[in-house]
């Protein structure tokens, strides 16, 4: 049984040689272009050889063909992967046409490192050399375009062969074609074209970015125009453009060059993505992975040029492909978010994935070839610059109405904060009047300070309410607190209307001081007395009418902040302050309710417009030097004023001669005045004085 066995796949194995030798020494089927076809593929019918020591030489590969060495190229096979072999492909072209045939044979794959293209005649004889390949200027080449290109003969009713010798460190991609002259200068214009409008739209992008970066100088737009630039020529390195157009001198560059702008655009895009997702300040774990990606392709960038080729073009791929997964998981996160400018981001990113799956899914034949497939990842990519450009738009949009909103609501806080300011400062000028510290220099009452005092020539009136203590025993501690707030609210805003500023409410008394001089003090306490009129009409809290004395001196004071850290008061202090507190006394022993001193008369700027009279001297406590006094009558009635007028001059004479105690010459003028003005408080208390031929302790005879 083992025996038959052995006899059948002997048999078996005889038959299979006899096959192969004959397939051999018959050479490659022979291939011919249908008339009125433009371009046929040829991975049909070609024979292969793999030099994996890459020295064979051509009578070698023929030699090889001959005994039948050369194996089929399987249908369908058009990529051969990163090796670092050489490959030898065989094909035959019959022509049994009457004519001779000018073809053009093309690889259609730029990124081959060299071609080497031998035209054989029927004997196998080299008929004529000819290279291409990215290590080969462009000027050296038969055919001067990107992708390798060769110039094909074909005798009338004759045949020839080819060789093709394609050595490359990148992925060694076979896509054999064979042209028409003219269908291919066609195609080839067709491409120029495509890509021309490729690369116009890029630099419109770029173009227009730069604008918006020139206008708006937001980083964004300087990133995304680095981004396309790189991204571009990296496409321009992909297709074969940049070695035509850019460094068709430099072939070892132009290798390197795909792996290194591949590089910068992943570096670029990531940046990108972090400005325009805003990842550091949104999302921080985003932000970390994408930051560790950028220090992977720097690594990987300072490595380009020293690591083997093949193997930097898979760790490249392998980067690309986390970095694309990044972007996507990145742009979808956003949109979780309900970020806005991530859904443009995810889109742009999802049409560059669909134009270059359409691309792939086309090399493989799942997919037919047409404009669509042929030029997927140029449109993808397209589509990808126009939303991120629509993108930017949008975000710089947003990012304007958010801050708008922001600036919107800042005003309003700071609207509120204002208002509330104002209202806490109103609520301070209570306490601590706005113009009183403005008498301190400050602007507001923040600025004030323990300690903070300033010098100012000052009036200031007293204004106190006589008998009050025995009207606060009548009306009894509630009624009279209700009593004092109904009266300083009808008689305090009088001073404020004269250009004056309250100090401070002692009990049933008001301080107002006056910066602009005398004159207003004086027209206040004329107007205090007229309020005080009112108020009596106005409001029947007592039986009888309140009465009021008024006190004003003029002096040099010093204003300003008193007490301690945690509680501060401002106040004005000073001998003319003292003065017109105790002048407010004299009022009740005179019985003249407005009194002012020597130096407020000496400070009127219009006299002309007052009716003053002067009422003598006295020495107030704790000073020794007589101080002048004199009543001011505008609030009598009319009849009184004009008497006061007429008789000034015998009432001033009068008191002239009490002090110096000349009593019975002082007398007699009293007793003459009092005839004219029977109820003159000022001269009954003269006479009295007279009479006892004495001196209070407040007068100096």
């Amino acid at each position: 049984m083992n025996h038959w066995l052995q006899l059948w796949f002997f048999l078996i194995l005889v038959l299979t040689t006899g096959q192969r030798a004959q397939s051999a020494m018959a050479g490659p089927e022979p291939i011919m272009l249908p008339p009125g076809t433009e371009m046929m593929p040829l991975q049909q019918g070609l024979l292969y050889l793999e030099d994996t020591s890459r020295r064979m030489t051509i009578d070698e590969v023929i030699n090889a063909m001959q005994v039948g060495r050369l194996r089929e190229l399987a249908p369908g096979t058009n990529n051969l992967g990163i090796t670092h072999h050489a490959y030898w492909f065989v094909g035959r072209l019959d022509n049994p046409r009457s004519e001779a045939q000018d073809l053009i044979f093309e690889l259609n794959y730029a990124l081959l490192d060299q071609v080497n293209f031998y035209v054989l005649d029927a004997d196998r004889q080299v008929l004529e050399t000819m290279v291409a390949g990215d290590r080969v200027k462009l000027t050296d080449r038969s055919i001067k375009v990107k992708n390798p290109s060769f110039p094909l003969r074909i005798p009338a009713e004759s045949s020839r062969f080819f060789l093709l010798r394609i050595e490359t460190l990148g992925t060694l991609t076979l896509t054999p074609r064979l042209w028409q002259p003219a269908a291919f200068i066609t195609q080839v214009n067709q491409e120029q074209y495509v890509y021309g409008l490729y690369y116009g739209m890029a630099l419109m992008m770029i173009i227009y970015n730069l604008f918006m970066l020139y206008s708006l100088r937001e980083r964004v737009f300087l990133v995304y125009v680095v981004y396309i630039s790189i991204y571009s020529i990296f496409q321009m390195s992909l297709n074969g453009l940049a070695y035509e157009f850019l460094w068709s001198e430099s072939p070892i560059w132009s290798n390197y060059a795909i792996p290194v702008t591949a590089c910068l655009s992943l570096l670029a895009g990531l940046e990108f993505a972090e400005v325009y997702l805003n990842l550091k300040t949104r999302v921080r774990s985003l932000y970390r992975v994408g930051l560790t990606l950028k220090i992977l392709v720097l690594l990987l960038l300072g490595m380009s040029l020293l690591w083997d080729y093949a193997d930097l073009l898979k760790y490249v791929s392998m980067l690309g492909a986390v970095c694309f997964l990044f972007w996507l998981i990145s742009g979808f996160h956003g949109m979780n978010q309900h970020y806005r400018p991530a859904a443009f981001f995810s889109l742009a990113w999802t049409v560059f994935c669909l134009g270059h799956v359409l691309l792939s899914l086309r090399n493989l034949g799942w997919l037919p070839s047409n404009f669509l497939t042929l030029y997927g990842a140029q449109i993808g990519s397209c589509l990808e610059m126009v939303a991120l450009s629509i993108g930017i738009a949008d975000r710089m949009n947003q990012e304007r109405r958010e801050r708008m909103q922001a600036k919107e609501e800042a005003l309003r806080i700071e609207t509120r904060a204002h208002q509330d300011q104002l209202r806490l400062n109103a609520s301070f000028e209570r306490f601590v009047p706005h113009d009183f510290i403005e008498l301190l220099g400050k602007r507001d009452i923040l600025e004030v300070e323990l300690g903070q005092s300033v010098e100012k020539d000052l009036t200031t009136l007293f204004c106190d309410i006589r008998s009050y203590t025995t009207l606060s025993e009548k009306l009894g501690s509630q009624k009279g607190f209700a009593f004092l707030i109904s009266y300083y609210q009808f008689v305090a805003p009088v001073i404020r209307s004269h250009h004056g500023v309250i100090d401070k409410y002692i009990g049933d008394a008001i301080m107002g001081v006056f910066e602009r001089g005398a004159d207003d003090a004086i027209h206040a306490g004329l107007a205090l007395l007229a309020r005080v009129g009112e108020f009596n009409a106005a409001h029947l809290w007592t039986e009888q009418p309140i009465e009021i004395g008024i006190g004003i001196n003029t002096g040099w004071s010093m204003l300003g902040i008193i007490g301690e850290s945690s509680r501060l008061e401002g106040t004005v202090i000073g001998d003319a302050v003292n003065l017109a507190a105790r002048l407010e006394k004299a009022t009740v022993e005179f019985g003249a309710p407005l009194i002012i001193t020597g130096s407020t008369f000496m400070a009127i700027k219009r006299p002309e417009r007052l009716h003053i009279r002067y009422i003598g001297q006295t020495v107030v406590k704790g000073k020794v030097e007589r101080i002048a006094l004199y009543e001011v009558f505008d609030h009598n009635p009319e009849q009184v004023r004009a008497l006061k007028l007429a008789h000034q001059g015998l009432f001033e004479r009068s008191v002239k001669a009490y002090q110096e105690e000349r009593w019975n010459d002082a007398l007699d003028g009293f007793e003459e005045h009092l005839s004219y003005l029977p109820h003159d408080p000022i001269a009954l208390k003269y006479i009295q004085r007279c009479h006892e031929g004495l001196l209070s302790v407040s007068f100096v005879a």
